[in-house]
């Protein structure tokens, strides 16, 4: 009897190993998460994977972007939007793209799929935007364009991606134009690329956001979103020379660009740097991470947050705070929902004494006015969210294991439906059975042993 238990209580260690290592669900989805990668079955091609609309409501494509020194190439899984199993199978794109930075990539809802790239042409540093459908069918390179965006004439001057979306009809690149021999000269700006035809521009030259000669960090954090449903941009980035993250208003009707507005001033204490500008309903609202200036080298892991709503004229805190099992987080997306909007990030714990990561994926839904509508959701333990997916009003997001390096080294990825619509409260689903029957069985499992 006692050899039969020690081997069950091994078998049973074993067990729970296992499960220590998967992302834990909870039930806070419209639809139950279902694991859709593993990185050993797909030999690593969805090394880091992100979600794309196909055009078709039935169907979503998980892409993976791979590198081979510079070059950088696609591979593509289709699956059912609705049961999120894999239709037919995987393909690897025949053409890779050329980029010194790591390349950009924005698709629209009809399914086209935008890279921005930059490479050297005549010593210079030039912006390069390629598309393809993300339907690209094998050996049909006539189905790829790509565009030189800019004509650089000067070799001190390179080219730092700072956003890169989709936006009613267009693709719009933010990027900043960085001088070595004068970093007075270092600018902002923006250009948007036609969906239809790509030999269309948004603005005749790219418009220049910083209207002063002044310093622009070589990667200043600007972000953009639109004004509710207004032909207008609000776009905030990072003033290093004056310690402040700054906004101005783009109208896209008569190509202008307003003057900088201060949202935030670092401290001794506090350094700030913007996150998104998330467009709802008629509104929109800077979300600007707030971080301890003592450990801001990252420049990727926050403690809290700050809002500025585009009807209210005070910048202040966000009613976000981390869990008290969690001791940073990093932002994966927001968008609108019911009105107001959500936010998700990735919530980190590193364990003293072990340094083994400790993770969770939490949700807080705002009203307009930035107020919280309710508490904030774990929708997942020991596991990271690697990309958001909006289509219909339907959002999808993609959650990796992260048993190791914070997630960063990853073997399993699921994909879930978060909301069903962002018009209105979803109704809750009953417990994601799927992820839950394995950790049920082992209660029931220990419970029988012992009674036995």
């Amino acid at each position: 009897m006692r050899g039969i238990q020690k081997s069950f209580i091994a078998l049973l260690l074993l067990s729970l190993t296992h499960y220590t290592s998967a992302v834990n669900f909870t039930s806070y989805f419209s639809k139950a998460p279902v694991q859709v990668l593993n990185e050993t079955d797909s030999q690593g091609i969805f090394s880091d994977p992100f979600l794309v609309p196909t055009g078709s409501d039935s169907t979503i494509a998980i892409f993976g972007m791979n590198s081979d020194d510079n070059n950088f190439n696609f591979s593509r899984r289709i699956v059912d939007s609705s049961t999120f199993a894999q239709i037919g199978n995987d393909s690897q794109l025949d053409f890779s793209i050329f980029s010194e930075e790591i390349p950009f990539v924005a698709a629209s809802p009809s399914g086209m799929v935008a890279v921005a790239s930059d490479d050297r042409l005549n010593l210079t540093n030039e912006i390069f935007i390629s598309f393809f459908p993300a339907n690209y069918v094998d050996e049909n390179t006539s189905n790829v364009t790509t565009l030189q965006m800019t004509f650089n004439t000067d070799p001190t001057v390179d080219y730092q991606f700072a956003q890169f979306f989709y936006l009613n009809g267009y693709f719009y690149i933010l990027y900043t134009s960085c001088s070595e021999k004068n970093t007075s000269e270092n600018y902002i700006y923006l250009q948007g690329i036609s969906e239809s035809n790509h030999n269309v521009t948004q603005f005749e030259s790219p418009l220049q956001l910083t209207v002063n000669d002044s310093v622009a960090e070589r990667n200043p954090f600007a972000r953009c979103g639109q004004h509710g449903t207004y032909q207008k941009l609000l776009c905030m980035w990072k003033r290093v020379s004056k310690n402040s993250t700054v906004s101005v208003e783009v109208d896209l009707i008569n190509k202008q660009v307003s003057a900088e507005t201060e949202l935030a001033h670092d401290s001794n204490e506090w350094y700030y740097r913007p996150l998104e500008v998330v467009t709802y309903d008629k509104h929109c609202a800077h979300l600007i991470a707030v971080s301890d200036n003592a450990n801001v080298s990252s420049q990727t892991d926050f403690l809290s947050m700050k809002v500025k709503v585009s009807f209210l004229s005070q910048v202040y805190a966000l009613p976000y705070s981390l869990p008290s099992d969690m001791q940073e987080y990093t932002y994966v997306g927001a968008g609108a929902y019911y009105g107001g909007w959500y936010v998700l990030n990735n919530q980190y714990y590193a364990d003293p004494d072990t340094s083994e990561p400790r993770s969770s994926v939490g949700v807080n839904i705002y009203q307009k006015d930035g107020s919280m509508n309710g508490t904030q959701h774990i929708i997942a333990y020991n596991g990271t969210a690697s990309g958001l997916l909006t289509r219909g009003g339907s959002v999808y997001v993609l959650v990796k294991n992260s048993s190791q390096n914070f997630g960063n080294d990853w073997d399993v990825a699921y994909l879930g439906q978060l909301y069903s619509s962002t018009s209105y409260p979803p109704q809750q689903p009953k417990f994601a059975a799927k992820i839950a029957l394995p950790y049920l069985s082992l209660i029931i499992a220990i419970i029988t042993f012992y009674i036995i």
